[in-house]
């Protein structure tokens, strides 16, 4: 029985932290224009768009291959660090040689 109440409490978590995100934009949006203005809300949605975008790349799946891997290894702590390092140093790397570079050549080319 403690599965399925814990079955249950995750769902009731995940489905009030998604009621939350979309209730969030429809009572935030309307200040959020009214504040920046048209031009400074197109402005923040691109800025928005453009860290989506990143972390897209950034990712690239290793939010869902490391969480597996890590749960294939649960009971050895050294086999986890090594996991979460390398998981990191992706990122890492993907960051600062690939995202960084081509939001440079963007904003470069921008100007």
């Amino acid at each position: 029985m403690s599965k399925l109440k814990a079955v249950l409490s995750n769902l009731f978590s995940f489905g009030v932290i998604d009621f939350l995100g979309l209730i969030m934009p429809i009572i935030v949006m309307p200040i959020l224009t009214r504040t920046l203005g048209e031009n400074g809300y197109g402005n923040y949605l691109l800025v928005l768009t453009i860290l989506y975008f990143g972390h897209t790349i950034i990712d690239y799946g290793t939010q869902y291959t490391a969480v597996r891997k890590v749960a294939n290894h649960q009971g050895d702590i050294d086999k986890q660090k090594l996991i979460y390092g390398q998981t990191q140093g992706l990122r890492v790397v993907l960051a600062a040689f690939l995202y960084c570079r081509c939001a440079d050549l963007w904003i470069y080319f921008l100007r």
